[in-house]
């Protein structure tokens, strides 16, 4: 098991676990898919590289490689709050 900053993403600190033998990766939040990503402390120009790093790691789960893919691919514009909402907001006092 190893325990690797592999670059900046989501956070400056994102860290990864890393079963080689296994080829499982534990990614955390640097891989979100179908989720609406909060980016306030992300580092938008370097995550990409740290994705190529990830995916360089070759984990052999497929859901993940796909995750990484559609990570590294150009994305149409998605206008923002597309989400229904479930629930009404809250009411504050």
């Amino acid at each position: 098991m190893k325990i690797l900053h592999l670059g900046c993403g989501h956070t400056k600190g994102d860290t990864v676990v890393w079963l080689s033998q296994e080829k499982i990766l534990f990614s955390g939040d640097l891989l979100e898919y179908a989720a609406t990503p909060y980016a306030g402390e992300a580092c938008l120009n370097d995550w990409p590289h740290t994705l190529t790093k990830i995916a360089a790691l070759k984990p052999e789960s497929q859901q993940r490689q796909a995750a990484i893919r559609l990570s590294l691919s150009p994305q149409p514009s998605v206008p923002a709050l597309q989400t229904p909402r479930t629930a009404p907001p809250p009411r504050w006092p």
